[in-house]
């Protein structure tokens, strides 16, 4: 065993002793527990470990000393200012000592670096055989030349303290919404889906693969991209903005790297590859002064590390980056961001230690452990440093001199089983996303609102708002209607199916949430979502899921404030006004008319069907009616669409690809899903055995949902009622297997009033591959339009005979058969558009219903389609 002459002292510890081991003998001195620490000098040449309970059963442990001669090396540099770095052969760092001199052995190798921010650093290496003083002159960088740029939004967590608190007034009221712009960067659900954006420079910055890509955070098109040295993998951590350069988190041949482009051009500075590891790491990258701090994920021999930022050699875009310092003793980083002052670094680990570091150097100045799994960055407030790790909010006060002051402990929250939020704190509450211990269940996941105490730092709950997933992002803080409401609302995104955005409308002394806390905003794309929701000085806000898809959503400059239907038990969404354009009233069966009021927000017009007035009686004719509604206020339009129908009807209903929650995609559905339309068409793969049918969710929560098969179900018989079995991920699911040899499936999902007087079915058609036939229109439907005459425009996927009938809006739909038993038809080809004239048609609403058959007799139906005063519908 290897030691130093000049140490004095030896500690001896244990790891994981078992149970029985309760003494300790080293050089037969007895000590209780598993650790001791003894005197050494350079006459003790052995030393004898004894570990036992009571005198029996000894085991004695030998081990040889090898005193090792030391040379003490100083390091004189110009500037004084560098900042020098020594490493032992296996990369872990050597202190200096009091007088700043480094004791190494005689004989062995190490390697030295020499950096400072703005200078060429410089690394070597050293095998000193006595004392020795090393010499480095650093030379002057090339000034660089790159333009501050404005950020509103310029890293994981906004501003130097990590909390995420800004002034702008951003969206708060969830009919106020509309989506200024969405578009994918990257593929679903694979790694090259993006990350969290940034806001710089009125763009947003997203990597994706081996590019970055600025968009305009206006419009969201493309502005200019750039190549990466690396792929940045499944990267949840966006990069950093600042001073006019951008840090980038991203993997070179399987090995952590840094890249560092100029923010102005996206073109790359310098590359920083780590010897660590060989995953791709995902820790958020702190700057400050000329230096960035970042911590890599490996399985073994991670490190953290320090660069500075500056661009030592601009003829080589893809220079080498000398690390000013890199511990290699502090394990892995998953998530964890640090925060920094005038002399330390403080960081949390993912294997459960928190520590502080010395700024220059890297060292060690105090450590805590054994705090959990921390997955978070430490963020600073009325100074105190917080950050989440086992489950538990953890805080701690700062000395004068800027230390952790470890005497003076706070007792930690406890949160909940998991917790991968970074605190947002603000006005002495705080606010995390928590998990009961089921990741991707529903029970138990909720954003806890809590109270500090400005005095003690003791923590609090004030309340909980549940949520339909476990909320691992970080809060977004908005204070911008503080001064007139009291209020602050906070911003999450929820990692569930549907990716929802939440909203907290919060206020120091309450106990219980608002009513507009909770869910505020589902995405047209949903997935699964670990990115945090950013805004910019504007008030929009930003984010991503799985999906790959980016959204900017912001106010809109006309919305609807209120909507009332009355008459026949009429009911608007379910009961609540839902986001979107399309909606669904529902009536009693029989009603023939209902009273409509809507609206608007103020300054706007309000047009029901092209005439202005917010209120109409609305006439139902065989059930079913339809309208529209317009608002405007100078540019801004705003259209809604209505459909009446006669209840019960569904509420939800999709086709999944798999029965675990987690991981099931949606099906394609043709038309998308509207509770008022009755028959749709489902795609499956080729290959496919299977469907799956998420439970179907009906309008009025007390109607009673039946699911049948029609045909082409494997071991049901036609007719014969299906049964959901529940899913551990989450939900209750049908499964739906195809027939042995078929290619479509057919089901009924009947939905019938709790008193059984009324029912209403709606069939879906389940096809692999391109074996149903299909027919395909647009907006040219119809063309060609005379008082008695038109033509119809459809395409079909198969030839076939296509059948139809033309009737009165008003009267009721003819059955399939009715239809195939029609005089009425013609034949169509596939790849070409099928033209078919209509004639002897009438004044007024009508509707054409048709059947394609397909030459080996498959039929195919679909929903109905609308122009002018004509209707197609397939069936």
């Amino acid at each position: 065993m290897p030691v130093p002459e000049t140490v004095k002292e030896l500690n001896i510890a244990v790891t994981n002793p078992s149970e029985e081991h309760t003494q300790l003998w080293v050089n037969s001195e007895t000590f209780e527990g598993s650790s001791a620490k003894i005197n050494a000098s350079t006459n003790m040449t052995e030393m004898i470990v004894k570990l036992a309970k009571g005198s029996a059963n000894q085991q004695e442990y030998k081990f040889t000393i090898d005193w090792k001669k030391t040379a003490a090396v100083t390091f004189n540099t110009n500037p004084k200012e560098a900042r020098v770095s020594v490493y032992k052969a296996d990369n872990s760092l050597v202190f200096p000592d009091e007088n700043g001199a480094y004791i190494l052995l005689v004989n062995d190798t190490y390697t030295y670096t020499v950096t400072m921010n703005g200078y060429i650093g410089k690394s070597g290496t050293l095998t000193p055989t006595e004392a020795q003083t090393v010499e480095v002159q650093l030379d002057k960088a090339p000034e660089g030349s790159y333009k501050d740029l404005e950020a509103d939004y310029p890293g994981f967590r906004l501003g130097s303290d990590n909390l995420s608190v800004t002034d702008v007034k951003t969206p708060i009221l969830k009919d106020s919404l509309e989506v200024k712009w969405e578009h994918q960067t990257g593929d679903y659900v694979k790694p090259t889906a993006g990350c969290t954006p940034i806001i710089v420079d009125g763009m947003t910055y997203v990597s994706s693969g081996n590019k970055i890509y600025a968009y305009s955070a206006e419009t969201g098109e493309l502005v200019k991209s750039g190549d990466l040295a690396g792929a940045t993998g499944f990267n949840l951590v966006p990069p950093t903005y600042a001073d006019g350069l951008l840090f980038m988190t991203i993997s070179i041949d399987r090995q952590n790297a840094i890249q560092c482009l100029n923010a102005e051009t996206l073109e790359s500075l310098w590359v920083y590859v780590d010897s660590s590891g060989n995953l791709a790491h995902n820790s958020p990258i702190r700057y400050e002064d000329g230096y960035i701090y970042v911590g890599f994920y490996s399985s073994t021999g991670a490190r953290f590390v320090c660069l500075s930022t500056a661009d030592e050699d601009p003829s080589s875009p893809d220079e080498r980056k000398i690390p000013t310092w890199a511990n290699a003793e502090l394990g892995a980083f998953k998530w964890n961001g640090a925060w920094s002052n005038e002399n330390y670094v403080f960081v949390s680990s993912f294997g459960g230690n928190f520590y502080c570091l010395d700024k220059h150097t890297g060292a060690v100045v105090q450590k805590v452990p054994g705090i959990g799994q921390s997955n978070s960055d430490v963020v600073y407030y009325n100074n105190r440093l917080y950050f989440t790790a086992g489950g538990r909010l953890y805080s701690y006060n700062l000395t004068e001199d800027g230390k952790l002051d470890l005497e003076n402990a706070i007792e930690p929250f406890q949160i909940g089983a998991n917790c991968s939020s970074t605190p947002a704190i603000y006005n002495n509450r705080f606010y995390v996303g928590s998990n009961a211990g089921q990741l991707f269940g529903v029970e138990g996941n909720a954003i806890l609102v809590g109270n500090i105490d400005p005095e003690t730092g003791a923590m609090s709950l004030a309340y909980a708002v549940p949520v339909s997933g476990y909320c691992q992002t970080s809060g977004l803080i908005s204070t911008g209607y503080e001064k007139e409401t009291g209020y602050v609302y906070v911003y999450f995104a929820e990692n569930s199916p549907q990716g929802n955005i939440i909203m907290i409308k919060d206020k120091a002394g309450l106990t219980a949430a608002e009513p507009e806390s909770g869910l505020f905003y589902t995405p047209a794309h949903p997935q699964y979502c670990l990115a945090s929701v950013v805004c910019d000085s504007n008030g929009n806000l930003y984010f991503k899921n799985d999906s790959a898809w980016q959204w900017c959503i912001t106010f809109a400059d006309v919305y609807v404030e209120s909507v009332e239907a009355t008459g026949g038990n009429a009911m608007v969404d379910g009961g609540s006004f839902a986001a979107g354009e399309s909606h669904v009233i529902t009536v009693d069966p029989g009603t023939e008319s209902i009273d409509f009021r809507i609206n608007g927000s103020e300054g706007c017009e309000v047009l029901i069907d092209g005439i202005s007035g917010n209120q109409k009686t609305v006439r139902i004719v065989n059930g079913a009616a339809e309208f529209e509604v317009r608002l405007q206020k100078g540019e801004s339009v705003k259209n809604y669409y209505f459909q009446v129908t006669e209840s019960p009807v569904l509420k939800e209903l999709r086709v999944a690809d798999s029965d675990n929650k987690n991981i099931a995609g949606n099906l394609a559905m043709s038309p998308a899903f509207n509770p008022a339309v009755t028959e749709y068409t489902v795609g499956c793969s080729e290959s496919a055995a299977r469907a799956y049918l998420p439970a179907p969710v009906a309008m009025n929560s007390s109607d009673i949902v039946t699911v049948t098969a029609v045909s082409g179900v494997k071991d049901v018989e036609d007719g014969g009622v299906l049964t959901s079995s529940a899913h551990w991920s989450g939900w209750n699911v049908y499964t739906v297997p195809f027939a042995e040899g078929a290619n479509i499936a057919k089901i009924n999902i009947n939905v019938t009033t709790a008193d059984g007087t009324a029912s209403k079915d709606y069939r879906v058609v389940l096809y692999k591959g391109d074996s149903l036939p299909i027919i395909t229109t647009d907006e040219g439907v119809i063309s060609d339009r005379t008082d008695d005459s038109a033509n119809l425009n459809l395409s079909v996927n198969k030839d076939g005979t296509l059948y139809y009938v033309i009737q009165s809006s008003e009267e009721a739909a003819p059955s399939e058969e009715a239809i195939l038993a029609s005089e009425l038809k013609a034949e169509v080809k596939a790849g070409a558009v099928n033209t078919i004239p209509l004639t002897g048609l009438k004044k007024g609403a009508q509707t054409v219903y048709m059947v394609l058959k397909e030459l080996m007799a498959r039929l195919h139906w679909c929903g109905r389609q609308q122009s002018k005063q004509l209707y197609c519908r397939a069936i």
